[in-house]
């Protein structure tokens, strides 16, 4: 089974394309399937929209691990979210990663895998290591809701560690011929919902997605990843860890990652976010619908503006303000 055969069997089974034809948006019942992501209903979402790459060969791990914000003994046979960053602390890409029999798999969005593909292939030198795109022979999907991750032969299944302990999620990466035996198989006790849903309720939980064209604008501390596991104080040298470090031990992190609703259209990636005095204040990272109306948004704002309890509004959208759910 192809990548596009695998797209064509999940349109048989009701799954419904977004306007760029990549993303599956829903099963036909988008507000249901958005109830269910944010009540922590049993569900399964295809992510075939977004890249894969791996990374093998003697050196694989150490080079990794000499490259990321994040620690890799820290990962087990968790899917570690984590991020690569410029010398100046800017992160470059978003991806989780895992070990796959001898081999680690990145996942990330399909804008950013160039940049990412691209500063691994530059800091390569010497180590033993081969990149390669393997988004059209591996497929993943993602699980949540079951207290035990499913198994089948060939899928590698590995947990999310940003998930609650009440609503364990996953992640599982395979050839596509596998994966729809996985997904036949968790049918009878999972929602199917499409990747807003999906999205939906990783915003609510605080999971970050850097946009491509959001690249090197952010230090991994305004992101979150350090509660999320993805970045180490601890584990040695990295790209852009002396800004990273200094910015944590002066405490001079000015700028974190929120999760906000609004009654209005879902706001674009990239849009600013600004006082009602029309100072800015932050950047919106994300949108998607709620059930029903509105947005579920997840920008990066400053913590000044935060803590002084500001009204926050996005720039160009209608007069109401955002309304701050996490933290």
């Amino acid at each position: 089974m192809t990548r596009e055969e695998w797209r064509a069997w999940l349109r048989e089974r009701g799954a419904e394309s977004g306007a760029d034809g990549q993303a599956i948006v829903s099963f036909g019942a988008p507000d249901e399937e958005r109830r269910a992501a944010l009540a922590g209903a049993p569900r399964i979402a295809d992510l075939s929209h977004r890249a894969l790459l791996t990374v093998e060969g003697a050196d694989a791990g150490t080079f990794l691990q000499n490259q990321i914000t994040g620690d890799l003994s820290s990962a087990g046979d968790g899917a570690l979210l984590t991020s690569i960053a410029q010398a100046n602390g800017r992160v470059i890409a978003l991806f989780r990663l895992l070990a796959d029999d001898g081999r680690w798999l990145l996942t990330c969005r399909a804008d950013a895998a160039d940049a990412l593909r691209a500063r691994l292939a530059l800091m390569r030198l010497r180590a033993r290591v081969e990149i390669a795109d393997a988004g059209e022979a591996i497929g993943q999907v993602a699980i949540a809701g079951l207290a035990d991750g499913p198994a089948v032969e060939g899928v590698r299944v590995a947990p999310l560690a940003e998930a609650s302990a009440t609503s364990p999620w996953w992640l599982a990466c395979g050839p596509w011929d596998r994966l729809a035996a996985l997904w036949e198989a968790l049918e009878p006790v999972c929602r199917r919902v499409g990747w807003p849903a999906w999205r939906l309720a990783e915003i609510a939980a605080g999971v970050p997605d850097l946009p491509g064209a959001l690249a090197e604008r952010f230090l991994p501390q305004f992101l979150d990843l350090e509660r999320l596991g993805g970045l180490s104080y601890a584990k040695g040298c990295f790209p852009g860890q002396e800004v990273i470090a200094r910015t944590h031990y002066l405490g001079r992190t000015v700028r974190r990652l929120v999760a906000a609703q609004t009654p209005a259209a879902p706001p674009v990636p990239g849009a600013a976010i600004r006082t009602a005095a029309n100072r800015e204040a932050g950047t919106v990272l994300d949108a998607v619908p709620r059930p029903d109306s509105g947005a579920q948004v997840q920008a990066v704002v400053r913590v000044e503006a935060l803590d002084a309890g500001e009204a926050l509004f996005v720039e160009g959208g209608e007069h109401a303000p955002l309304r701050i759910t996490q933290p």
